[in-house]
């Protein structure tokens, strides 16, 4: 009787099971998968021609799922174990080289989600895709110096610049919209910018802290789960107990719920650009006049030193001249825009101290959260681009892509074996 040979169904339809990925192949097919390609076609293709390695697209999707899954795993057993300690414990670190000057900035970015098991009944109004927010904060290490006065006392020109400005009105969320695109004034078409009195001091760049090293985190969680995960994480690299530290965010009421409940002890900065852009709209109003640009440019120069006392008298004096919202006012209207920012600043003034804080050499803007998002969204946000419901695993591990901490490097080098083995069998005969 002729031997028989019986062999896992894997082997014959030609698919190494995906458990049988050496760790170095398995870190260059995490990579791939989750760098800034625009899709898992795009992955298998990279790996033939840089690695000469014949993987799917499937079984990279399959092993980013995988993966992914097990770093979030981690990443809230990290988040358990924060708040298992005792309150005291929670401010010391547990890194041997405690980092000196510390920032945390957290943004949301944007995901399109399909949901397959919609389709069939596809909704008239929602349709079977929809738009997520996922949160994404950024965790630096950074440096800078401490100077006895506040350093460029005069607002740059950058931030009175027309075009500039403009544009910046229209792209940063909960400012954007049909406001910037009705904004018809002389500052935006680029005109009389220059009347404005600005002291151009050009040490503002050299006196701007500097990131030394970044870690990130993305996830789909609530807004309560992401804030467990990031005291988590900056507690793991010793932030907590960090002698400087910054919280850097925009005007949403979540982001501060968070700082508070998770970061007491960071100073709360407001950034400066997300309260430039309502000061814009509030002094230029969709109007053609050419008092606006004088007005901007005189309330843009209050907000530069942190003073909202007095950008608050002045705004409320041009509200005695025109008017407060009235019902048939639309959210574009002069009036209501000017009170959209009354309100704003009146909400966040005491994150508003501006020369204080360039005086101690912390940042002032979230230019470090928001150039990450745009890195998160090279991967997760396209033209017909979608992902499932549970979109974690690609945030997560494109998080730890672009981190600086190369968090993905020790994972696969200490992640155990812990898949199930496929049963080889004998030969009988």
């Amino acid at each position: 009787m002729s031997p028989v040979f019986f062999l896992p169904l894997t082997r014959w339809i030609g698919v190494e099971p995906d458990s049988q990925l050496s760790p170095g192949l398995q870190a260059r097919v995490i990579h791939a998968g989750s760098a800034s390609t625009s899709s898992f076609d795009e992955a298998s293709n990279h790996l033939r021609v840089l690695a000469e390695v014949d993987v799917s697209a499937k079984r990279i999707g399959r092993a980013v799922t995988r993966i992914g899954n097990e770093r979030i795993a981690q990443v809230q057993q990290q988040a358990r174990a924060f708040e298992a300690l005792r309150l005291p414990d929670r401010q010391q670190s547990p890194v041997d080289i405690t980092p000196d000057w510390v920032c945390i900035q957290i943004d949301g970015g944007r995901t399109q989600i399909r949901d397959r098991k919609a389709l069939p009944r596809k909704c008239e109004t929602c349709g079977s895709t929809f738009w997520r927010e996922p949160k994404v904060g950024a965790l630096m290490k950074i440096q800078g110096a401490v100077y006895e006065q506040a350093p460029c006392p005069g607002i740059p020109p950058i931030f009175v610049d027309a075009q500039r400005i403009s544009r910046l009105t229209r792209e940063i969320k909960g400012v954007s919209g049909d406001r910037g695109e009705r904004c018809k004034s002389p500052v935006a078409s680029g005109e009389a910018a220059s009347d404005c009195l600005l002291a151009k001091d050009e040490l503002h760049v050299s006196t701007r802290p500097e990131p030394l090293v970044r870690s990130v985190i993305a996830s789909t969680a609530a807004i309560g789960e992401f804030g467990k995960q990031l005291v988590g994480q900056a507690y793991e690299r010793g932030f907590m107990a960090a002698n400087r530290k910054a919280f850097v965010g925009d005007g949403m009421a979540c982001n501060w719920k968070l700082q508070e409940k998770h970061f007491p002890r960071f100073t709360s900065i407001l950034d400066f650009v997300h309260a430039l852009c309502y000061v814009y709209h509030a002094a230029i109003g969709g109007q053609v006049s050419l008092d606006a640009p004088q007005r901007y440019c005189q309330w843009a120069q209050l907000l530069w030193p942190g003073d909202p006392q007095e950008l608050l008298k002045e705004m409320k004096k041009w509200q005695a001249q025109i008017g407060k919202p009235q019902e048939t006012d639309g959210d574009s209207s002069p009036r209501q825009l000017l009170a959209d920012a009354i309100r704003y600043v009146t909400n966040q003034q005491r994150r508003m101290k501006y020369a204080q804080y360039r005086r101690d050499g912390l940042p002032i803007t979230s230019a470090y959260i928001e150039s990450t998002i745009k890195q998160v969204n090279r991967r997760v946000k396209g033209t017909e681009k979608f992902w499932s419901i549970n979109a974690a695993p690609i945030l997560q591990l494109r998080a730890d892509a672009i981190s600086e901490t190369r968090q993905m490097e020790e994972f696969c080098k200490n992640r155990p074996n812990s898949l199930p083995s496929f049963t080889h069998y004998n030969m009988a005969g």
